[in-house]
């Protein structure tokens, strides 16, 4: 059952199910490819500012050579943020805008152990003032999901870890009301991995930002696109950026766990693309109505293994290369899977004489000097078998 009814109207003003209408305050628009192309989503849509962008992009010179491809580029959304990067915080400028927009004081999200998107929350939300819970699920042990879980607790972050979704579940109603009593306000709720109908508009706006990069020869309009997909968010609103951008380029989504029932992710994408697109519309008759069928939508399964944060030898073997030839570390949970994708399919000659763009979403940043005075036993009880444990093999000195 959905818990919180967010609207990306802003004028509309829906709010949580947990209680009454909010007040709206001023909407940050700061500058933005996608309102560059549709004005009026300024004053509807809820937007701050906080990445740094546009992010680079560069060429593959090194791997490109050793594979016999000329044509492959790497977008580095590893930059994308001064305080934490990767894809998240692209996500959190339209979510954070929408929950300062309904008066928000607190923001409730979840995710696995390690997530990189809770991590980004907890950190982004308290550079702004605001209060942050995270709920997780286990996952296997990775040398991110260790920095992440330091990172969040460091920056304030409440910690919970359950072993059930279920359990999970009831913990956020539960918390919601406690937060509620405490400060008259409910928690504004951010599902895993920032993927919705808001949150997707972080990629869109980034396909217009690729668009501009194209414009401007920073590199040829890409073929191929490469790019992880968890929550889906990212995929989806890269695939309607590109559809509505007018690029011939086709998304490649590299799914990263398995699925629940047989064309679950494509169903997710599919689905997420065209609600996306109908509240943009609502917002703005200028912006197209789009309905991509779960057929179009080509999703490689390949590189999944054992699930999630299970870290193949092949996927070693692709973040190894890029890391020694290239100087650019991947994560073994999402970029690692989806460059291991990329990689298969050039030797395999079906991206032969194609422009590729790797979309590199993982916030590769060294916090070792940081979080090395920081005592994880000062995190709960629950969280301290992912610093007493070894780590997987493939994931040891990379």
């Amino acid at each position: 059952m959905q818990i919180y009814v967010r609207s990306i109207l802003v004028q509309s003003c829906l709010v949580s199910l947990f209680c009454g209408a909010l007040n709206c305050t001023e909407v940050h628009t700061g500058d933005n490819y996608l309102f560059a192309s549709y004005p009026a989503l300024k004053e509807r849509v809820g937007y701050i500012p906080l990445g740094t962008l546009p992010t680079p992009i560069q060429k593959l010179e090194k791997i490109g050579s050793l594979v016999g491809h000329q044509n492959l580029y790497i977008k580095k959304d590893n930059e994308s943020g001064a305080l934490f990067g990767g894809n998240k915080v692209r996500k959190l400028e339209f979510l954070f805008g929408d929950a300062l927009a309904h008066g928000a004081k607190g923001i409730l999200t979840v995710g696995y152990a390690g997530s990189n998107h809770t991590c980004a929350t907890a950190m982004y939300a308290h550079e702004i003032g605001l209060r942050c819970i995270c709920m997780h699920l286990p996952q296997l042990p990775t040398a991110y999901a260790r920095r992440n879980l330091l990172l969040s607790m460091a920056y304030g972050a409440e910690l919970h870890l359950y072993e059930t979704w279920a359990q999970r579940e009831r913990a956020v109603r539960e918390r919601n009301k406690v937060f509620k009593k405490e400060t008259g306000t409910c928690l504004y709720f951010i599902e895993s991995g920032g993927s919705n109908e808001i949150g997707a508009l972080g990629f869109l706006n980034a396909a217009y930002e690729l668009k501009h990069q194209i414009a401007q020869g920073v590199m040829p309009e890409p073929d191929y696109i490469y790019v992880a997909i968890g929550s889906v968010g990212t995929a989806a609103g890269l695939i309607l950026g590109v559809h509505t951008a007018g690029l011939k380029s086709k998304v490649i989504p590299v799914c990263i766990e398995p699925e629940l029932f047989e064309g679950e992710h494509a169903l997710k994408l599919s689905s997420l693309v065209r609600i996306t697109s109908e509240v943009l519309h609502r917002a703005d008759p200028n912006f197209p109505l789009v309905d991509i069928k779960q057929s179009e939508i080509a999703i490689n399964y390949n590189f999944i293994g054992k699930g999630y944060a299970y870290i193949s030898p092949q996927v070693h073997e692709a973040m190894h290369m890029f890391r020694m030839i290239e100087g650019i570390k991947l994560d073994g949970t999402y970029t690692g899977k989806a460059c291991a994708a990329m990689m298969e399919d050039l030797a395999s000659g079906k991206l032969a004489n194609k422009v590729v763009l790797f979309w590199n979403s993982f916030c590769d940043r060294d916090y070792s000097d940081f979080t090395r005075g920081l005592d994880y036993k000062q995190l709960p009880h629950a969280y301290h078998q992912y610093f007493e444990c070894d780590l997987q093999p493939e994931d040891e000195g990379l």
